[in-house]
This record gives C-alpha cells, sequence and structure tokens, in this order.
C-alpha cells in the first residue's frame, strides 16, 4: 500500500459568547498497542526486515486549548502514516465520536461545518487513531477542561481564559479581552531606560508602560479590561471625559479633560488630563532611603485610572490601568479581586491619542519595571 499521509490546519475560530473560561489545563498522550511504542526504533525479529512490524505514527497539537464557549480548540495539527506502508486507516474522534474515516471520506480535511465545538463545561477530548493492517494501532489526543459556559464566571465576575494568554514568566494574565494581532495591538513598550528604545517594539522616550490599543469602534462596543493578578484595589478615578486625542502628532483638545494640568499637584487634586492620589505611605525603598521621604503621593494622567496593589504576589507589586472608559470601572478602593476579573472597559480618557490601555506594573510605589522581559508577546 503507499504511504499515506494527511495534515490538517484547522484555524482559530471563535463564536461570540461573551464569557470564556477562566482556569484549564490540558494534557497530551500518546499510546500504541503491539510490540513497539510510538517513534521507537522495533527490534529485528528472526533477521526480518526492521522496517516491518512498525506501528503506526500519529501526532496531534493544538496551540489553543482554550477559549470561549462555545469553543472549538484551535488551531490543531494532526498526522498519521506507517513507515512499513502497511496503514490501515485513519480516525479523527470528538469527545469518543468519529467525526472523519479515511475509508469513509475522500480526504481527511473538514469543511467548517466539521469542525468540534464544545458548548458544556466539563473535560472534552480530541483525538487521532491510526490503525494498520497488523492490527496494531497509535493514537494522540488531547483533554482539555472548559469550566463555565454561563454568562458569568466563579463568584458572580466576568473571567476570561488564563491558558496561552499570560505575562511577565506566567505572572500577569493578559489584561485586555481582545486578540493580540486580531482586534489590538500593542501600540507602545516600556522604555524604562529612558533612551526612547523598547526591546519588544514601539515605544516613545520616557514611556513606563505598555500600550494595548484598540480602534473607537471597539471601544463604543466595550472592550474589557481585567485585573491581571489577585489584589487588593487601591485607587481609582473615574467620570473624566473619555475620547481625548490630546496626545501625539495630530492631537486636538476638545475637552477640558484631556488637557494639561493648569495648577501644580498636590494630593488629591485634579486637574486636566492628571488626577492625584491622596497622601500616604507610598514612598518606595529606595524614596525612603535616599530622601527620608516618609509620606509621598503620585499623579497620573490617564484620567480614568485604577491601581492595584499585589501583596500576595512575590513578582509584582502593583498593577496600574489608564484611560478607561467613563462609568465603566467595576471596582472600588478596598475591593478584593481575581487575575481575570473585569474592571472595567478600554477608553480615551486623559492624555491619550485614542482608545488604549495603558498598562504599568510596578515592583515597588511607583517602580515601574517591564514586563516583556521573557517574550515580546502573550504566552
Amino acid at each position: 500500500m503507499e504511504r499515506f499521509a494527511v495534515m490538517l490546519l484547522i484555524a482559530i475560530m471563535l463564536f461570540g459568547c461573551t464569557v470564556p473560561s477562566r482556569t484549564w489545563n490540558e494534557s497530551t498522550t500518546s499510546t500504541v498497542s503491539g510490540n513497539v511504542s510510538v517513534n521507537d526504533t522495533p527490534p529485528f525479529i528472526d533477521g526480518s526486515n526492521p522496517l516491518k512490524n512498525r506501528p503506526p505514527v500519529v501526532s496531534l497539537t493544538s496551540g489553543n486549548l482554550t477559549g470561549y464557549a462555545p469553543f472549538q480548540p484551535s488551531p490543531i495539527y494532526y498526522s498519521c502514516d506507517d513507515e512499513d506502508g502497511n496503514l490501515d486507516y485513519c480516525q479523527l474522534l470528538s469527545d469518543g465520536v468519529v467525526i472523519k474515516d479515511s475509508r469513509t471520506a475522500a480526504d481527511m480535511s473538514l469543511d467548517s461545518s466539521e469542525w468540534p465545538t464544545f458548548t458544556t463545561a466539563g473535560k472534552h477530548t480530541l483525538e487521532f487513531r491510526a490503525v494498520d493492517k497488523e492490527g496494531e494501532t497509535a493514537s494522540s489526543s488531547i483533554v482539555f477542561t472548559v469550566t463555565s459556559t454561563g454568562d458569568q464566571g466563579s463568584g458572580g465576575v466576568t473571567q476570561i481564559p488564563m491558558g496561552m494568554r499570560s505575562l511577565y514568566g506566567g505572572n500577569l494574565a493578559w489584561p485586555v479581552g481582545c486578540e493580540l494581532g486580531v482586534n489590538c495591538s500593542i501600540s507602545n513598550y516600556p522604555d524604562l531606560d529612558k533612551d526612547g528604545r523598547a526591546s519588544c517594539g514601539n515605544t516613545y522616550e520616557g514611556h513606563e508602560g505598555t500600550d494595548i490599543a484598540v480602534n473607537w469602534d471597539q471601544m463604543d462596543k466595550g472592550m474589557d479590561v481585567y485585573a491581571a493578578a489577585d489584589g487588593v484595589v487601591q485607587w481609582v478615578f473615574d467620570g473624566r471625559y473619555d475620547r481625548c486625542t490630546s496626545f501625539g502628532p495630530d492631537a486636538v483638545i476638545t475637552n477640558p479633560d484631556c488637557a494639561p494640568p493648569s495648577e501644580d499637584m498636590y494630593p488629591g487634586g485634579i486637574s486636566g488630563y492628571q488626577v492625584c492620589t491622596d497622601l500616604g505611605p507610598y514612598c518606595s525603598a529606595q524614596k525612603r532611603i535616599e530622601k527620608g521621604w516618609t509620606q509621598c503621593y503620585f499623579c497620573f494622567w490617564g484620567g480614568n485610572v485604577v491601581v492595584i496593589r499585589h501583596p500576595d504576589n512575590p513578582y509584582v507589586f502593583v498593577t496600574r490601568y489608564d484611560h478607561f472608559r467613563t462609568g465603566s470601572i467595576t471596582v472600588r478602593p478596598g475591593d478584593t479581586v481575581t487575575a481575570g476579573q473585569k474592571i472595567g472597559q478600554v477608553g480615551s480618557a486623559g492624555r491619550s491619542s485614542g482608545p488604549h490601555l495603558h498598562f504599568e506594573v510596578w515592583s515597588d510605589w511607583y517602580a515601574p519595571l517591564d514586563p516583556w522581559t521573557t517574550s515580546c508577546t502573550p504566552q
């Protein structure tokens, strides 16, 4: 029998429901019946050709094992082969049900109507199986878990998927409900040494955060922002005009809330696009040592801002979120939040060039760090 090989790429396809599963896990397994293992070298049997009696070889991999429900785990790659030319058939199974069989199908490719879709919570399995004419079988499977298919996650708060969407070595969740490169982009990375350069891409001199940009239509429809880690809300500023275009080469000041501050900074002060915190024990260790300061306050240029402390996270002290859509913020100072909890929606308040989330990570009170040290894209 001629060598048989088939490969399939199922493109990413997620349908419109607002709630993804928050937690997920995966395992990839390969099993084989017969006298050798997959990809193992078979023993010589009475001087026979070592290519004889090999079992089929199969593979099944996926780059995305979580998403919105109803959920299609994709992209998926699978292939089957038999090096001794005795392949009988291959099958693709979804939760134990055969959805494609080479004995009855003209080819093993799937059109969109055949893609597996899961709408119920619980464990689900995709399996790719091959059988040769000696009765030897091989299979490769992926097991994943969908834990939520309703409109709310655990505790009555909207959740986002954590798998494949984290940064800073997995210590922070991706903070916006968008797919990078699909319906959002990173327009600026941090430039903490103020040399006008960033290792991962665009920036401008002295930029202290990551700008995750969307368009005006997406802002108006509502693009959610999520807490990047468990923590306690420290400060919230809301109520400022949220369609500012007061920064960049095409800057136009359309509202007083988009203008530079007209007065000096002071604790609790609000002027133009600037909002200031209260005075308190918010001085970094460096300031306490070098300046002898014990009481500090900060002013932000994001208009509508949320700042969250992370007392139980050994890698992150604070995360800051700027430019929210007016009235969209769902948390208050003192609230306890969990990673993936919705805290508001993307806007363009403050010193902003258009709709985006300005996202900062601190190692101490106002001590920004670069969360892109391990990778330039969410993992």
